[in-house]
């Protein structure tokens, strides 16, 4: 009876164990790393994917894989890894990806991952609804300065993310001409076009050489609804520009300058943001930027309910400062570095009181892509200490243009009297 049950338990080996003491076959060697999940996800800026992001290394044949070794590396965005940059793969040749959390300051976020002699990459997106059309009138800028004007565009659809209602420009019979805007916008065809959010005409072109006129930005056409930027342009001298690179001052500068563009100093007048305009006490009103200005930069000794904004005073006697730079800009002499107020230096912070300046004029907004800032101390903000030693002399910014027409649902425009 023993020996009939042995026979009969090597019969059925025999019958279903194939190759008998070789086992299930290996994998082969590593011919290909793929995504498995978790790729073109979108996330606000500055924040973290939800889901997470796995990787799959395989042989020829498809088999996984276990206990190969995968790298991660954040390869575009500037995001961050929090964890193990490298994994092992699991039993079903899986690797998980760190935590990854996007780069603040928006654009192309792509992440790499490396087993051996292969690499894939995972892309994710920066969450935004807002829309920024940056188009070039004339030759289009290369290099450092075209990366510039990108930056500024990705920088500020990182931080405006709700979506502004589309609005018709001209009609078929009445396209927009740009040269309303600015009469050096030549050779654009007239504007006969829905726009989401805004349209933004660039142009760079020699004006008068290094150091002196820089250009102009602001915005062109309003909402009739709303109040927000629909047009606007940016006219810059390429001299300037290329000196402007060469200080390392050009990224902050044209972001300066575009965020005039969609608003900021340009409409605070009229969205009735603006108080007390030729006194001593000019001051912008927006109830978030103000305490953000307390609780976010420490600033409650001097944003006490409204933001100090431009008033040409306070500053040393060699420091030129005129009507461009006055109710267009926050107080040099109490906020010093920070972005927008009307004059550069090699650091120029971005700080949550400017996102929420945007978020009083009627934007949504996100704060995260915002830098560190501190609104500095009376000492430090005197007249006589405008700019740290190391930081270089003060640059004064262009003059910003306020808008000059108005465009509401039907794509009708109507000039606007110029605001005072």
């Amino acid at each position: 009876m023993r020996r009939a049950v042995l026979f009969g338990a090597v019969a059925a080996c025999l019958g279903a164990c194939g190759d008998g003491a070789s086992g299930p076959s290996l994998p082969g060697p590593a011919a290909k790393l793929t995504v498995s999940s978790g790729d073109d996800q979108a996330a606000l800026a500055g924040t973290s994917l939800a889901l997470p992001v796995r990787v799959k290394v395989a042989d020829a044949k498809g088999k996984a894989r276990p206990g190969d070794t995968v790298s991660f590396a954040v390869a575009k965005g500037g995001g961050s890894l929090a964890g193990t940059l490298r994994v092992v793969t699991d039993a079903s040749g899986n690797a998980v990806a760190p935590l990854w959390t996007l780069g603040k300051n928006g654009g192309t976020q792509q992440l790499t991952a490396t087993s051996g002699l292969f690499s894939t990459t995972i892309d994710a997106r920066i969450q935004t609804a807002y829309k920024i059309d940056l188009r070039y009138a004339g030759t289009p800028p290369a290099g450092i300065i075209a990366d510039a004007f990108t930056a500024a565009v990705d920088r500020i659809t990182a931080i405006i993310v709700g979506d502004v209602v589309d609005v018709p420009i001209g009609s078929g019979g009445t396209p927009f001409q740009v040269t309303q805007c600015n009469s050096s916008f030549t050779g654009i065809n007239g504007l006969n076009e829905t726009v989401d959010d805004v349209l933004i005409f660039a142009k760079v072109e020699p004006i008068d050489g290094v150091g002196q006129v820089l250009g102009s930005a602001g915005p062109c056409l309003t909402r009739t609804t709303g109040g927000l930027t629909a047009l606007g342009v940016m006219r810059f001298d390429s001299a300037d520009l290329a000196d402007l690179a060469s200080r390392g001052r050009l990224a902050d500068v044209v972001l300066h300058e575009m965020l005039h563009v969609v608003g900021l100093g340009t409409l605070w007048k009229s969205r009735g943001l603006l108080a007390d305009t030729g006194t001593v006490n000019v001051r912008v009103t927006g109830a978030l930027a103000a305490a953000s200005c307390v609780n976010d930069h420490g600033g409650g000794a001097v944003c006490a309910g409204a933001v100090p904004a431009e008033n040409c005073l306070d500053l040393p006697s060699s420091v030129t400062c005129g009507a461009g730079t006055i109710n267009a800009h926050w107080k040099e002499s109490t906020f010093r570095t920070e972005l927008m107020t009307g004059f550069a230096g090699s650091s120029n912070p971005l700080g949550r009181m400017t996102i929420q300046a945007l978020a009083d004029l009627g934007y949504g907004v996100h704060t995260g892509p915002a830098d560190s800032y501190t609104v500095p101390s009376a000492l430090m903000a005197s007249g006589s200490q405008l700019r740290a030693v190391d930081d270089g002399p003060p640059l004064l910014l262009a003059e910003p243009m306020r808008p000059r027409f108005s465009v509401d649902a039907r794509g009708q425009v109507r000039p606007l009297v110029a605001p005072r």
